[in-house]
């Protein structure tokens, strides 16, 4: 039997994981890792040991090498410093050594690789700046040549990422100040080629064997999978490049990768860079934290048969640990240092206003999957970087990219013994917390504006607030059908929301005890960002006031599964803990509320065919009376992101959809608006011809389904509102390769109406809404060609089919 593989895993300093499946066991990943354990799992046995902020317990290392999967300094300093304490105590051989991986950060790693024959190493300098002027010092202290690239320390995706061209960047030096973070401050290489293209090399180093593994070619510098041009001319280069790389790139670089290796005295890692028409590369990153293993999913593939070429050295070098780096002398340079001088290092660097308070962890501690789930309950992110997926890719599917999988995953582990009504309870209970998560991260937007003077912004951001204040009272209403006769007896957990509000409210105060109270009946009160504030305000307290989901969680739900998956779900509503105000977090949050009524709705109108078979009209009516209250809250949640997300704002996001669209979900397009729906149509017209449409019972159920089939299609016919008002008419195209987006939900929409079995018992569905005459029209079509036009312009690689978007060509042809 091969013996398993000791492997430290650590908490980034965050304690932010993602949960990826709901126990037991439960699975999860996190941030700064080495990225290959998912594709390596089944290869070889692991014991996994836990390093990090816990309580301490006995570490159960098997004997033999250790395998350090910890791989950032900058997000798990800690847990380094935990396995960096613990190397040096043991004489065990260990796979990228802590205190090597201690010594890869942007700043250090710059200044490793220097002086490398044919290598061109941009400075690097760190700071933790208050404003825009310590960027600046930091510039010029450092020796560094504008223009600069800012980014925030342990950033990996380039969500921080800005060029500064000179200290006259007012703008970009000052978000980058405001974001509390240390900084990493690197000297800008224009590496554009002849052909107007940039070229983003990705090389992995296995052992000192190195590999390629992919390229990335884009018009511009910050390139990443969402701006990759993928057309005939680029794959046919890149896969020549791929396809000659051991025999003409590999001979010519292999000196300066096997000095990268030496230097850094890692066994594993990636080398980010730009390899230049005279041989010379430009080094962007070298370090063990990048996804190598994991293949992005284009059309043709050029990568898979690489990346096993990958896996297969890994795994070969893996199960040889007297190949490892540890075994031969430490890293020929001064700048890297032993275990010893690293841990010294890292015990004196600048502490963190985040950890000021924290005491020294244990230096070997280790985690339970409690202490796991503990640390997942109070996660602000679900993934890195809510855009994009774990291959690096735009996220392809809309259940992953909303994290639907995650919410389906929790609903789905309530109790199948539970009654419908209390499913029903608990899902009101959910929803409330969904909304409480980010009523909490728009009122902290709204102060912060309110303190830095931004009006306008706060006033947009208390609109969000107002609207999602008014749905979650208007869910409260419906919450009465499943709470009569009910005990209440479990303790409810208290909401962030309230004291967030009361912040907010401080903060207004302040306000306009300094500005004084606007002319709120003066006419140019209509547009006055101050008079606005002022009235939503009002607004916002009143709704608050008027909360009607606050009821305590029903007792006939487990307190276990409460305590495993609630706080999940409000974090996944919450999604990115972001530093600056766009509305993607809400947007996504509305997305989800069908999301969480469908399974619901699903298994009420299954229970309906069920009481239908039995004879039960009376039971059939209560469950379809349920399923259209749910209905109407999904017709509600329209109602946010039709009147009040602005294309501006749609504009920020929409590439991080993907190719793809809500029809993408399975709950809602493969089962509630056909299957499930055609079917309990299909039972309910045999039904009323078996027994006959004038009896009472009979007809007090078909009210109820007439009810449940009006509110689908109302909800229908609102959903068409978001790509109407956000991508407008003349021919924009969809995500999903549709030629006119419009034209495109418009059919969808006249298809179900037409293989609706109901309509020959109740007619069609009466259209929602009025159709514009005359001057009204004709704005209307106006406003639309207009928005469709800035939309093309904004997304002209979503009309052209190109890049990520090239894979769905033939859906256009």
């Amino acid at each position: 039997m091969v013996q398993a593989l000791n492997v430290i895993r650590g908490l980034p300093d965050d304690g932010n994981v993602h949960l990826v499946k709901i126990g037991p066991p439960c699975e999860f990943n996190h941030e700064g890792t080495a990225s290959f354990l998912t594709q390596m799992a089944a290869d070889m046995p692991w014991n996994t040991v836990w390093v990090g902020p816990a309580s301490p317990m006995a570490t159960k290392l098997l004997p033999g090498p250790i395998v350090n999967y910890i791989a950032d300094p900058d997000m798990c300093l800690k847990a380094l410093r935990a396995a960096c304490d613990n190397a040096a105590r043991s004489d065990r051989l260990w796979f990228n050594h802590p205190a090597r991986i201690m010594a890869t950060t942007r700043d250090r790693v710059s200044r490793t690789l220097q002086g490398i024959e044919g290598l061109i190493v941009p400075k690097v300098v760190r700071c933790r700046p208050t404003c825009a002027a310590d960027i600046v010092k930091a510039v010029a202290d450092g020796d560094l040549r504008y223009p600069v690239l800012v980014r925030s320390a342990g950033e990996h995706g380039g969500r921080t990422l800005v060029r500064v061209d000179g200290p006259q960047d007012e703008i970009e030096l000052e978000l980058s100040a405001a974001s509390g973070n240390d900084l990493y401050v690197t000297e800008f290489y224009d590496f554009g080629d002849e052909d107007g293209l940039y070229r983003r090399y990705r090389f992995a180093v296995v052992g000192g064997e190195v590999f390629i593994k992919s390229i990335i070619m884009g018009p511009g510098w910050n390139l990443h999978a969402s701006s990759r041009i993928w057309n005939d001319a680029t794959i046919a280069q890149e896969r020549s490049i791929i396809d000659s790389f051991d025999t003409v790139l590999a001979p010519k670089i292999k000196p300066m990768i096997d000095a990268i290796y030496d230097r850094l005295g890692l066994d594993f890692f990636g080398v980010d860079c730009a390899v230049r028409s005279d041989g010379s590369v430009v080094v962007f990153e070298a370090n063990a934290t990048m996804n190598i293993l994991v293949d992005i999913q284009l059309k043709p593939d050029l990568w898979s048969e690489r990346t096993e070429r990958i896996r297969a050295a890994l795994l070969s070098l893996l199960q040889d640990p007297t190949r490892w780096a540890a075994t031969r002398p430490e890293p020929r340079v001064t700048t890297v240092l032993n275990a010893r001088s690293l841990i010294r290092m890292a015990e004196a660097m600048p502490v963190r206003a985040s950890e000021q308070a924290v005491r020294p962890e244990p230096a070997a501690a280790s985690l339970t999957a409690g202490d796991v789930l503990t640390k997942c309950m109070g996660e602000r992110r679900i993934r890195d970087g809510l855009a994009l997926s774990d291959t690096g890719q735009i996220a392809d599917s809309y259940d992953t990219l909303h994290s639907v999988r995650l919410i389906t995953a929790i609903l789905d582990s309530i109790p199948v013994t539970l009654p419908e009504g209390a499913r029903a309870r608990y899902l009101f209970f959910i929803l409330g917390r969904c909304f409480d998560a980010n009523l909490v991260e728009l009122c902290d937007w709204a102060r912060r504006d309110v303190r830095n003077g931004a009006t306008d912004q706060a006033a947009n951001t208390l609109l969000w607030i107002e609207r999602l204040l008014r749905l979650k009272h208007d869910i409260g209403l419906f919450r009465s059908f499943a709470a009569s006769d009910h005990r209440i007896g479990a303790e409810q957990p208290e909401s962030a929301f309230l004291a967030a509000l009361d912040t907010l409210s401080d903060a207004l105060l302040t306000h306009f005890g300094q500005a004084g109270f606007p002319a709120i009946g003066a006419a140019e009160s209509l547009t006055g960002a101050d008079a606005m504030l002022f009235h939503r305000a009002k607004n916002i307290v009143l709704l608050a006031k008027e909360d009607a989901l606050s009821d305590p969680l029903p007792d006939d739900v487990a307190p276990d599964i409460v305590a495993a998956h609630l706080q999940c779900v409000a974090a996944a509503a919450a999604g990115l803990a972001m530093n600056r105000p766009t509305h993607i977090n809400q947007f996504c949050l509305l997305h989800q509320v069908p999301e969480l009524i469908v399974p619901t709705v699903l298994r009420l109108w299954t229970s309906i065919e069920s009481d239908l078979a039995a004879g039960d009209l009376a039971e059939a009516r209560d469950h379809a009376q349920v399923a259209g209250d749910l209905l109407s809250i999904m017709v509600l949640s329209i109602a946010p992101l039709a009147e009040i997300l602005y294309p501006s704002e749609y504009f920020k996001f929409r590439g991080n959809l993907g190719a793809t669209s809500g029809s993408s979900s399975a709950a809602l397009r493969g089962k509630l608006l056909t299957t499930a729906y055609v079917r309990l149509a299909e039972h309910m017209v045999a039904q009323g011809a078996k027994r006959g449409a004038s009896g009472h019972p009979h007809q007090r159920l078909m009210e109820q389904i007439a009810r449940n089939r009006d509110l689908l299609y109302k909800w229908r016919a609102l959903h068409m509102a978001l790509p109407r008002n956000v991508l407008g008419s003349d021919g924009t195209k969809s995500l999903m390769g549709s030629p006119d987006a419009l034209k495109a939900v418009s059919s969808m929409a006249d298809a179900f109406a037409g293989k609706d079995p109901l309509t020959a018992t109740l007619g069609r569905v009466t259209e929602f809404g009025f159709a514009p005459a005359g001057a009204t029209a004709r704005l209307d079509a106006a406003l639309l060609s207009e928005t469709g036009r800035v939309a093309r312009d904004e997304f002209w690689q979503v009309q052209e089919r190109i890049g990520p978007w090239a894979k769905t060509r033939k859906q256009t042809a």
